[in-house]
Order: C-alpha cells, then sequence, then structure tokens
C-alpha cells in the first residue's frame, strides 16, 4: 500500500461525525413542497447518502442570521464533529463574515481536526476565500491593520512593490520562500526597512506579510486570532491550531469524491505526514482504549468513596480525581500497546527515504515535541514544570517529587528546582541525548548542568554536576499571566530573604525530567579528592609555531601571524628564548622553510575560525 492510500484509509477512518452548514441546504424533514430548487438542496440529500455508504454520519443545518449568537446551537454544531462543511457565503452572495466568525468557533474546539470550506467560487475567487482566511486569522486586529495601512500608502515605493508582498504573504511557506525573500531583499532593502518600522516587525518574512494584508481589501477580525501554523496557497490548504483547513467548489467536487478530495489535497501539504501520524493514532485511541473491564465493575461506588476517604483525612481529596484519571489512562495505554501504526511500518518508512537531511528549526521542533508541552488548564506548580527568571536568563525546573507537588504542606512549601541557561541550538543538536537538556521550543533549548573544566579541550574530563536549589513557594498557583514566586534565605546579602519572580514557560515530560532529577540528586553524594594540578606549559618557539600551523592560522589571519613574530623578537630580546627555538630570525636553521602568504586583514574572509 502506498502513502496515498495509507493516508486516504487514515483519514477515512478518522472521520466519523460531520455537519454540512449552508444557509441554503436542505433539512432532513424538511418537506418537498418548502424546497426552492436551490443547488444546495439536491448537495444536502447527495451528501447525506455517499456519507452514510462511507460510514459517516452526517448532520445538515440550514443556516439563518440569528444562529451566530445561540451558543447552545453552536454548541449542537460542533460538538464531537470530525468534519466540518461550511459554505462560504453564508448570507445569499455574502455573508463570509458569518463564515469567519464560525470558522473562529471551529479552530477554537482541538476535537474538529477538519473543516472545509465548501464554496460556489472558481479560479481566482477561490484565491480570495483564502486571502480573506489569512487575513482574518493572522494574529492581528483590524484596528491596527488600518493604522498600518494609513503610514503605508504615503510610502509610493512601497505601493509600487505590493504584487511582489502579496507573492510573498500567499507563499509564505512555499519551498523557495527562503531564497525568495533573499532575492527580494537584495533589489528592495530600503523599503523593506521601511516597512519593518511601519509594521513594527523584526522579521522580515513578518514585516511583509503584516504589510500585505494591511494594504488588501479583505475582512479583517477584531480579535487578534491565531495565524495558520503552515499554508499551502496552490493546494488552498491551513492548519490554524488542531484544524486542517480546506478550500473546495461545490460543482467540482461532488459528494460522491468529496472526502478523497479532501485527502488529497492533505496529503500534499508539507506536514501531511505528521498530521496523519496524529489521526491515526488517535484513531487506534478511541478504537482500543477502554477504560472499563472486568476489574472496574467488581467493586461498587462505596468501594471508590471508601479510598477516597482516606485522602479526606489527610486534607488532600481534590488529588483523589487526578490518581483516578491517571489509573485509567495507564489502563488504556496498555491496551494499545500491541496496536500498530500502518505508517511506521519499516518497509514503508524504507521507501520513503530519500536520505534528505532536514533543516535545524525542523529537527529542534521535534525535539520540543519530544521533550515538552505547554499546558494551558493547569495552572498549579509541578513536577517538570520550567519557569523563567523574570530578571535574567536563569531557567528552572522542578525536580521536587510528584506526590509532593501534589501535598506541598507535607514538604512545607519547600521545593527542589535545577538551574539552567540557554546553549546555542547548533550545540545542542550535536550533544542529542548525551547532555542534561531541555527543549522548551524550536528557538530555546536549556542545559541544566554545571561543568567545571579549564581547558575547553579538556571538557569531556570534567565531571557534570546538576546541582538542586531548594525555594519557598508559598503560593503554588500560577497567576493568570504565568507569574509565581520563589523565596529563599541568602546569607552573602544583608537582606537574607531573597524572592524570585518567575514566569511558567511548558513542562517537561516525565521521563525525561525524571533523568535530570536523578542525576540532580546525586549532587550532595559526591566525594572531592585531591590531585597534584599542573599549570600547563607555556608553548614558544618551534613547537608554539607547530600548533599554529597545525590549525592553519598563519594562512587564516595575518594578525596573528605578525603577533607571533613580534613576541619571538621580545623573547630573544629577554633571553628568554633559545636560538635552537627561533622561527623566524634564522629561517635557514629550519628543517623546513617557513612560507607565509599573508593576508590583508580588510579581506573579508580573514579571521580564525572563517
Amino acid at each position: 500500500m502506498n502513502y496515498e492510500q495509507k493516508a486516504n484509509n487514515i483519514i477515512k477512518t478518522s472521520i466519523k461525525s460531520a455537519i454540512f452548514i449552508d444557509e441554503k441546504a436542505r433539512d432532513i424533514f424538511e418537506d418537498s413542497s418548502e424546497l426552492s430548487g436551490e443547488n444546495e438542496e439536491t448537495i444536502s440529500v447527495d451528501l447525506y447518502k455517499k456519507f452514510k455508504e462511507a460510514g459517516i454520519s452526517l448532520a445538515i443545518h440550514k443556516y439563518k442570521f440569528e444562529d451566530e449568537k445561540n451558543d447552545t446551537l453552536k454548541n449542537y454544531l460542533l460538538e464531537d464533529r470530525d468534519l466540518v462543511l461550511l459554505d462560504w457565503n453564508l448570507d445569499g452572495s455574502s455573508g463570509q463574515e458569518y463564515s469567519l466568525q464560525l470558522l473562529s468557533d471551529i479552530v477554537k474546539r482541538p476535537h474538529i481536526h477538519f473543516c472545509t470550506i465548501y464554496t460556489s467560487e472558481k479560479g481566482s475567487d477561490i484565491d480570495t476565500v483564502f486571502r480573506n482566511i489569512i487575513s482574518y486569522f493572522s494574529n492581528e486586529t483590524k484596528e491596527n491593520y488600518d493604522s498600518i495601512r494609513e503610514s503605508l500608502e504615503l510610502e509610493k515605493e512601497i505601493i509600487v512593490i505590493k504584487s511582489s508582498l502579496d507573492d510573498i504573504n500567499l507563499n509564505r511557506d512555499a519551498v523557495d520562500i527562503k531564497s525568495k525573500l533573499t532575492e527580494f531583499f537584495k533589489t528592495n532593502k530600503d523599503d523593506i526597512l521601511k516597512i519593518k518600522s511601519i509594521t513594527g516587525k523584526s522579521d522580515i518574512k513578518q514585516a511583509i506579510i503584516t504589510a500585505s494584508i494591511a494594504l488588501d481589501s479583505t475582512i479583517k477580525s477584531d480579535i487578534a486570532y491565531s495565524s495558520p501554523i503552515s499554508s499551502s496557497f496552490v493546494n488552498k490548504t491551513l492548519i490554524i491550531d488542531n484544524t486542517i483547513i480546506t478550500i473546495l467548489n461545490k460543482q467540482e467536487n461532488e459528494p460522491n469524491v468529496l472526502i478523497e478530495n479532501i485527502s488529497n489535497n492533505i496529503i500534499s501539504n508539507k506536514s501531511s505526514f505528521t498530521q496523519l501520524l496524529g489521526l491515526e493514532m488517535q484513531s487506534i485511541f478511541s478504537q482500543s482504549s477502554a477504560f472499563i473491564d472486568e476489574n472496574l465493575l467488581n467493586f461498587s461506588k462505596e468501594a471508590l468513596i471508601y479510598h477516597r476517604e482516606n485522602y479526606k483525612r489527610e486534607g488532600i481529596e481534590q488529588f483523589f480525581p487526578e490518581f483516578i484519571k491517571e489509573i485509567m489512562v495507564e489502563k488504556a495505554k496498555l491496551n494499545i500497546r500491541d496496536k500498530e501504526l500502518s505508517l511506521l511500518e519499516n518497509a514503508f518508512l524504507d521507501s520513503l527515504n530519500e536520505k534528505i537531511r532536514p533543516e535545524d528549526d525542523e529537527l529542534l521542533s521535534m525535539n520540543t515535541f519530544y521533550n515538552s508541552s505547554k499546558l494551558h488548564s493547569d495552572n498549579k506548580l509541578n513536577f517538570g514544570d520550567v519557569f523563567k527568571d523574570v530578571d535574567s536568563e536563569d531557567y528552572f525546573i522542578c525536580i521536587t517529587a510528584l506526590c509532593d507537588c501534589l501535598r506541598p504542606e507535607k514538604i512545607d512549601n519547600t521545593f527542589f528546582f535545577a538551574k539552567g541557561k540557554p546553549i546555542k541550538k547548533d550545540v545542542a543538536l550535536q550533544l542529542g541525548d548525551t547532555a542534561f537538556l531541555s527543549y522548551l521550543s524550536n528557538k530555546t533549548v536549556v542545559s541544566w548542568t554545571d561543568v567545571t573544566s579549564i581547558e575547553e579541550n579538556l571538557h569531556k574530563f570534567s565531571p557534570v554536576y546538576i546541582k538542586p536549589l531548594s525555594f519557598t513557594v508559598a503560593n503554588t498557583q500560577f497567576e493568570s499571566n504565568g507569574n509565581l514566586s520563589f523565596s529563599s534565605i541568602d546569607y552573602n546579602v544583608s537582606s537574607n530573604l531573597q524572592t524570585k519572580n518567575v514566569t511558567y514557560i511548558t513542562t517537561i515530560k516525565a521521563n525525561y525530567t525524571q533523568r535530570i532529577a536523578n542525576h540532580a540528586f546525586s549532587y550532595p553524594i559526591r566525594i572531592g579528592v585531591d590531585y597534584v594540578k599542573a599549570k600547563p606549559v607555556k608553548k614558544t618557539g618551534k613547537s608554539l609555531w607547530a600548533e599554529l600551523k597545525a590549525k592553519k592560522i598563519n594562512e587564516k589571519y595575518t594578525k596573528a601571524l605578525d603577533e607571533f613574530i613580534s613576541i619571538e623578537k621580545e623573547l630573544i630580546n629577554s633571553g628568554e628564548l633559545k636560538p635552537e627555538d627561533y622561527v623566524f630570525e634564522h629561517p635557514e636553521e629550519q628543517d623546513e622553510p617557513v612560507v607565509v602568504e599573508k593576508k590583508s586583514l580588510d579581506d573579508k574572509s580573514a579571521g580564525i575560525g572563517s
């Protein structure tokens, strides 16, 4: 089975419940005498039949203007749906803003994986639908765009290049976008710098996207909704939050081929493989992760309440639900342990392997997915939570045992943390799993180790420590902005009690955190020993010159060579250098002549390490 076939199977399996929303749709129980002969009425019936044949439950809703304000109705329409087919013009030939408002409700719901804008538009009008969606979902407000537009319209040179700005905006995630941006910057440097200044965006691509949308006559939102994670203008697909959005014409995508065409559009997206992997895993989980078995059925609610009383006597009954949830999740994990993901079959993956080295950003994103997850609902200090000091570049990870985090009164609200600092991303990728690192995002990697070394080349022989730090956290509940306060006693300052204000960043997954914690708690049992430590031998003359030649510094950096000659003369004059160690004073006495090709210091390529 090839990739397309596997993808189609996964998507069909993932879609169990769908809804078609159109102001001209035919309600299931609408009498034929009430029909107006609209094409959408026929489409409604055909969709219902074809989806039923495919094993998909389809609801059909005839949209009315007042529906937008009916939250109860919207919950009914959108809850437990896997696919939403949404008409673009929800008010005759207009109503696009109603569609965008409803789309904003759809993407807020993490369980809705697919939304198809099912429209009568064709050709360039389909392009307009795409432009409106990326304008409405752009992390900016209409008010801000209006202000930016006023400033941009005063710059005639920027108006001249608007079509180029639009091209970059629409194809922002294209394979060639980096080279396109580089060439565009070379020929329009001054204009781009103006755009960055007017939009307030430091990133060139983001500044251009903002300028393009501001100058476009598309619909903007009063609320700053999230921008697409990725998009394809060619295939008319976008991913916003957890929802994959496709745009399809009603006439060209009849009900009998609709699911297949949605699938084909998704497959063509560059991130389709990982999307499908997540969908397949979710399908397996929903089909195989039964929480009920005979053991659960063998005890009553009285037994469960009796166990809860143990928690209640200790005053921690609020943690009983967490315990039960954890037990049930572990039960579900055991149930799916023997299930196989078709996308991860060895032979299939071998067939896809093109020996391509991914970009560092992709590898960083993958490690972040493996390593951490930012929690939006659990706002209480817990094992693995990472915080950043608001006054420095220091990061802190909670390594206090989970049971103590749940019952802070047992430890007098005294928590253990490890302190870390960011390291270079390329270094982190080279270290892989050999170091104690945490990937907080694809932009930030933190090292938790404290390495003492006398020379860079001796680093691998030095001990690696993670020092556990103790802080009192009186209130373990985050503030609404994620802020928290740590307190500690510092005997080196006059005011002993010191307070750190920190902000929640993300949560490291349990296994990764436990690895850090295990190493940190070995710190108190380290043993000191004494050895004679020798100072490094100062290299002079031929020995130093041999080292310089080995590093090819003489070929790279003229200034280093000049400094060497000057130092040699000083050593000769002071009598510290023996004649047999001369390098430049008596070149005829050397075993091999010293040939140096001097380069100008003005040469941009000159420099150690270049």
